[in-house]
């Protein structure tokens, strides 16, 4: 026999499970092979759209490859997304505006629809399982982005996991 109270399950396996799961979109490396967000499961992801001609986006790239150096031990995986741009305008982007330390990914139609991207930046935070669990519209500070990853990191994969 089993009491009620040994049935329920723990409050956070409830509220995680209310999260969508991101979708799972073809991007295309600098280098033109494709790149599926599945193969990050297991780690924080920061998924930040972005443009060339974005100059918000512009400003918040020294504190997403601060953010990746430091962060990058606990777990966290920035990637930068354009959809916008091809490899030789974000190449051409880095050599006269700012450099990537972190990994930028092109994205098609499909990206764009499944994400519905409308406002740069427009940024993803997903979790080690894969859920988006935060999206967050306009560019950040390096405070404000530690602010919102640092929550994620620091579920433990069991945590996490016992979510799904």
């Amino acid at each position: 026999w089993f009491r009620p109270d040994q049935q329920k399950p723990a409050a956070p396996t409830t509220t995680a499970q209310n999260f969508e799961m991101a979708p799972d979109v073809e991007f295309q490396t600098l280098a033109g092979k494709p790149f599926r967000l599945k193969e990050l499961q297991g780690q924080v992801v920061l998924l930040n759209f972005w443009a060339t001609y974005c100059i918000p986006c512009r400003e918040e790239i020294p504190a997403l490859n601060s953010l990746q150096h430091e962060l990058q031990a606990q777990g966290l995986k920035i990637v930068g997304a354009s959809l916008d741009d091809d490899a030789n305008g974000v190449n051409a982007y880095q050599q006269e505006v700012a450099k990537f330390e972190y990994d930028v990914l092109l994205g098609g139609s499909d990206a764009k629809v499944k994400f519905q991207q409308s406002v740069l930046p427009t940024t993803y935070l997903i979790d080690r399982q894969g859920r988006i669990r935060q999206k967050i519209i306009g560019a950040r500070d390096k405070a404000a982005w530690e602010a919102a990853v640092k929550p994620l990191l620091a579920e433990t994969p069991a945590t996490a996991s016992a979510a799904n």
